[in-house]
């Protein structure tokens, strides 16, 4: 069965699909399992992140984040190139019968489920299970902060401790210039303890509010301040 009632179109927001709306998460079990059973037949599956990594029903979203693993794209499609692979994943998943379209490492991917068009985000990246996990967020219910602050947050930390966080590769040393040196880890509880201490875990990088106490109140403080004049920190009010 093909779903023709949507047409793709880049819309403000991140939407990319014309009859998209937002969702109660109740619903990310049901368009999880519609993803990986369209999938299956191609030996792929994917790794929900953000919000969606820990649904909560009565909480709304926009869009449904996922990751999939490159190298198992690529070796499908039998190409060396990314790029290449990500068009043809789109291309499989179309052939289906689902509306897709694609930016950057994205395919995005309409996702019909009980009327309503859910838009799933599938980032093709490599090493996706461990990566995923930089991804996963558990926010504070009422928490000014999103998933992308944590990740600033983050960054912006590894760099006061003369590191560089990439969130698709991991934590490496940071070279005079500021480029990536040596991989110091991708294993997020490695990260957390080089970060925050030895007895942090992975849990502590979940959120802004875990991360700053966690810290020093001066160090929290002055982090916080210097993310805040981020011009591309946004928070709620």
């Amino acid at each position: 069965m093909r779903f023709t009632q949507f047409r793709p179109i880049l819309l403000e927001g991140g939407n990319m699909f014309i009859g998209t709306t937002s969702f109660d998460q109740a619903v990310v079990p049901q368009v999880l399992k519609i993803l990986n059973n369209a999938l299956s037949g191609a030996r792929l599956k994917v790794t929900p992140v953000g919000s969606g990594a820990s649904p909560v029903a009565g909480k709304i979203s926009n869009d449904f984040d996922v990751m999939t693993d490159e190298d198992a794209v690529k070796a499908f499609f039998k190409t060396d190139d990314a790029k290449e692979a990500r068009r043809k994943l789109a291309e499989y998943i179309r052939n289906l019968g689902f509306q897709t379209a694609q930016s950057g490492i994205i395919v995005h991917v309409l996702v019909p489920v009980n009327n309503m068009g859910v838009q799933a985000d599938i980032m093709v990246t490599p090493q996706a299970d461990t990566i995923a996990k930089f991804h996963t967020h558990n926010i504070p219910q009422g928490s000014p902060f999103k998933g992308k602050n944590k990740v600033l947050t983050i960054a912006a930390l590894a760099k006061s401790k003369g590191y560089l966080f990439s969130p698709w590769q991991g934590l490496f040393k940071r070279t005079p210039d500021g480029k990536k040196g040596e991989m110091v880890s991708n294993d997020i509880e490695t990260v957390a303890k080089i970060l925050l201490g030895n007895s942090a875990t992975a849990a502590d990088l979940g959120s802004v509010e875990s991360i700053l106490k966690k810290l020093p109140k001066n160090e929290a403080d002055n982090l916080l301040t210097n993310l805040r004049a981020d011009p591309n920190w946004e928070e709620a009010k």
